[in-house]
């Protein structure tokens, strides 16, 4: 893939690279490893990185440097820190940060509606029970490795129909905020497929920071904003691959 490409060519001419201004810094230098880590190491040498990215969340005056190769299965977003670097190390591809999770719930025909499924939402903690969109905000989903972006939104607070998930047809889906079902439109049962959704996070969040770098990361599956700063300053975002995100 065209990533694929543009990785290796950054590589070979030195763009990707960290400089000795970067990395001496003066902060300590974490190592993470989602496929030889463990969170009892240290994680201060390749030898001994720690596991989880979760860990380093909300730190400031640290670097992170994060196996190629690697995928990483996080759970929520993560938060920067002023000061500090989150890059990789090591050969391959660059790590993934997924926040892709698994929809472990049963779907059953919707109301008799030919090809509508519908499953309830609501003992994931992505339910607030809230009456406004925001309730279950599924961003996208993805299904057998396949990311679905036929999602239909209303405005109104007029009850919802699966109708209009069977006017739409070819893989359309929604999520009802009242009631907080999934409708999905499939001609196959869907429990015969893995399906994943986005859920609503972001994926870096700074606030406020300031001289903080990200650098040959690769992030999919957020739900809204992959990289998401506010009055921050003297930030650099590069050699990264954002994909799969939003709704």
């Amino acid at each position: 893939k065209l990533a694929d490409v543009l990785w290796n060519e950054q590589i070979e001419n030195g763009i990707y690279s960290l400089s000795a201004e970067e990395i001496n810094n003066g902060n300590t230098t974490y190592y993470v490893s989602s496929s030889e880590g463990n969170d009892d190491n240290t994680g201060l040498s390749r030898d001994n990185p720690k596991k989880s990215l979760e860990y380093f969340s909300g730190m400031s005056n640290v670097n992170i440097l994060i196996k190629c190769g690697d995928t990483f299965n996080v759970s929520k977003g993560i938060k920067l820190g002023s000061n500090s670097i989150y890059a990789s190390y090591g050969d391959g591809s660059r790590p993934v940060i997924s926040f892709y999770r698994d929809l472990d719930l049963t779907f059953v025909p919707s109301q008799g509606i030919k090809n509508v499924w519908e499953t309830d939402l609501s003992s994931l903690d992505i339910f607030t029970g809230e009456d406004s969109k925001d309730n279950c905000n599924i961003g996208h989903i993805r299904v057998d490795g396949k990311v679905n972006w036929k999602r239909y939104v209303w405005s109104s607070k007029e009850q919802y129909t699966p109708h209009y998930i069977e006017e739409k047809g070819d893989d359309a889906w929604a999520v009802d905020w009242i009631t907080a079902k999934l409708y999905l439109y499939s001609e196959n049962n869907p429990n015969d497929s893995r399906i994943e959704y986005a859920p609503p996070c972001k994926g870096f969040e700074g606030n406020g920071i300031k001289n903080t770098v990200i650098k040959g990361l690769e992030v999919i599956g957020v739900g809204t904003h992959c990289c998401n700063l506010n009055s921050c300053e003297n930030i650099e975002v590069s050699c990264c691959y954002f994909h799969d995100i939003g709704g």
